[in-house]
């Protein structure tokens, strides 16, 4: 079911999840709430509905901070910073 995508130990689980929230709090945290947003939305909306949805959160995302530093990166040939993005 996609529900789990690895077990660790007892002993390993705190250093694990600290990275797990790293590595989470270095990405497109808005673009992630916006898509979660999207895949709840997905059970109650029809396909109109939904893709009307999905064109304007396509549409706030492109045009955020988010997107402005991830397309600065890309340019200037880095990773994005999306923590200071978001600040």
């Amino acid at each position: 079911m996609g529900l789990l995508t690895h077990v660790v130990s007892e002993d390993d689980l705190g250093s694990t999840v600290n990275e797990l929230i790293e590595k989470l709090f270095n990405r497109p945290i808005r673009a992630y709430g916006g898509i979660k947003s999207l895949l709840v939305d997905t059970f109650d909306c029809g396909i109109e509905t939904q893709m009307e949805l999905e064109s304007c959160a396509i549409s706030k995302a492109g045009s955020g901070p988010e997107a402005q530093e991830g397309m600065a990166a890309f340019l200037e040939k880095r990773k994005p910073n999306f923590k200071e993005a978001v600040m």
